[in-house]
């Protein structure tokens, strides 16, 4: 459930990380093919007044005044098959991601977290204009599903930051956790829709969307799935393709399908009678 927002709470965490990754790639004629192992640990102390604050999570009031640790291990495996990574316009990527936390590990927090990607283009029609400009849309589509589940022997143990989230940025894109049910949970699947038009090719396309994407506070719960639980978003906007520049700009209006209809989202901005959300994306959507 949504915690109130009387009910929350400043505090200090400190936190002091270290790790080591390690990853290779082949070349073969499918396309690139690559694996990567990384294993990190972090150090965290929590700091608040407890003769004013009793925090919700059991897990932060736990740890108040002591260090706690935090183990990963993190490995994947992935396909790409794309004609350029930064922007792709044609191919595909597949990547399966499981980090194990804690558990044979030790810890204080102990979980796995599954992430399945799937990412595809399709370069729609390309047809010359000027001598270095062509007109063409491309389709980009992706879906990831992702899953937080109890390590081996049924070990469970997690804070929010752990959890999973809509982020109105890059998921369901111009969603917040203050429009939707929950805020954090143990199983998201986004999914979003793009039809991109090149402006200038090399570091600036303009972009079509459609954003589907669902949170469920337990995993088991996405065994009743229906259209009501996904949060609906379209628009329209700027994508810079410059690597030191990631960033995208967006006018996004969400919806979400109630009882056989439309619901729509109010939105932060208003022209006239029709609101709408702008959302700033540094980056972060990486497909």
């Amino acid at each position: 459930e949504k915690i109130p927002s009387q009910y929350k709470m400043n505090y200090n965490s400190y936190d002091i990380s270290g790790g080591i990754n390690t990853g290779y790639k082949y070349h073969t004629f499918l396309g690139w093919l690559g694996t990567s192992l990384g294993i990190s640990s972090t150090l965290r102390f929590i700091h608040y007044d407890p003769s004013v604050y009793r925090p919700f999570d059991y897990n932060i009031r736990a740890n108040l005044d002591r260090w706690s640790i935090v183990n990963k291990l993190t490995t994947s495996v992935y396909w790409d098959k794309r004609d350029y990574f930064l922007n792709p316009t044609n191919g595909f990527f597949l990547n399966q991601k499981v980090t194990f936390t804690g558990g044979f590990l030790f810890g204080d927090r102990h979980y796995i977290k599954t992430q399945s990607r799937a990412d595809g283009y399709l370069t729609l029609f390309s047809v010359p204009v000027l001598e270095n400009w062509n007109f063409k849309v491309v389709a980009a589509a992706h879906s990831a599903l992702s899953l937080i589940l109890p390590q081996f022997g049924n070990q469970f143990k997690t804070d929010f930051t752990d959890l999973l989230y809509i982020d109105g940025m890059n998921v369901a894109r111009g969603w917040t956790s203050g429009y939707t049910p929950i805020s954090y949970g143990k199983a998201l699947w986004d999914n979003r829709f793009e039809l991109r038009l090149p402006i200038a090719e090399q570091f600036l396309w303009g972009v079509l969307f459609c954003d589907a994407a669902s949170l469920w506070e337990e995993v088991q719960d996405m065994s009743s799935m229906k259209i009501d639980d996904f949060f609906f978003s379209i628009g329209t906007g700027l994508r810079f393709t410059i690597p030191q520049f990631p960033i995208r700009l967006y006018f996004s209006k969400g919806f979400q399908i109630k009882n056989g209809g439309i619901s729509w989202k109010p939105g932060d901005l208003a022209l006239g009678n029709f609101t709408f959300d702008f959302v700033i994306s540094l980056g972060g959507d990486n497909f």
